[in-house]
């Protein structure tokens, strides 16, 4: 099972003082990550009050919310704010994309936060039951890489003959969705492997059964 991810990001308002960017590395398909931000009011005489916003975000983030109210804070104190996200199993790893947080203060003045998100790969090499199933005439199967490996997807009969070959080709790591159509084949049972290489040059397989049913 994946672990969250907990960041601490300081945010100095009324200065417009911000960190040097970090690339944050979050593990695959994780869920209640959390991102810390540290509000300095640096005034001397103004409370502040204000709302924080996701403006831009990745689309495998999902907050539980975009929109956080800011509750008042005196002058030269700190303040602490949470957003909590999960990362979906779609996600592209191994690629940078941005996070942009918006502080507004009531009177109107604005700040921004750009934080830099990464998906790590999973950590394991999984084949997922197909999708519908049973199914008429489509199914999806779908399977995550931990590393990017040379992959061969059959479908077999329940004879055991192969009927049809969806991929033979190198795959990044992280999930892939392969859809299968058997409008051509007759109804009944069927089989689906997938062989994965891993980093070790050996060949790892997992089959699982599905049901055509016209």
């Amino acid at each position: 099972m994946s672990t969250m991810k907990r960041m601490l990001v300081c945010l100095t308002l009324l200065s417009v003082t911000l960190l040097a960017q970090n690339v944050y590395e979050i593990p695959f398909a994780s869920k209640g990550n959390i991102i810390e931000l540290e509000i300095a009011n640096t005034s001397e005489n103004e409370n502040f009050i204000g709302e924080l916003a996701i403006i831009n975000k990745p689309e495998w983030v999902k907050f539980t919310k975009e929109t956080n109210a800011i509750d008042q804070i005196a002058p030269g104190e700190n303040a602490m704010a949470r957003l909590k996200f999960d990362i979906n199993k779609e996600a592209t790893v191994d690629i940078e994309e941005e996070l942009v947080i918006k502080i507004l203060e009531k009177s109107g003045q604005t700040w921004e936060k750009v934080l830099k998100l990464k998906v790590l790969p999973p950590d394991k090499f999984e084949v997922f039951q197909n999708y519908p199933n049973p199914f008429n005439p489509t199914t999806k199967i779908s399977f995550q890489l931990p590393s990017k490996s040379e992959v061969i997807l059959n479908i077999y009969n329940v004879l055991g003959e192969k009927v049809d070959m969806l991929v033979n080709e190198i795959k990044e790591p992280g999930l892939h969705v392969v859809e299968w159509n058997a409008s051509n084949y007759a109804s009944g049972l069927y089989f689906f492997s997938v062989q994965f290489l891993n980093q070790k040059g050996e060949k790892e397989i997992t089959k699982k059964k599905m049901m055509y049913l016209k």
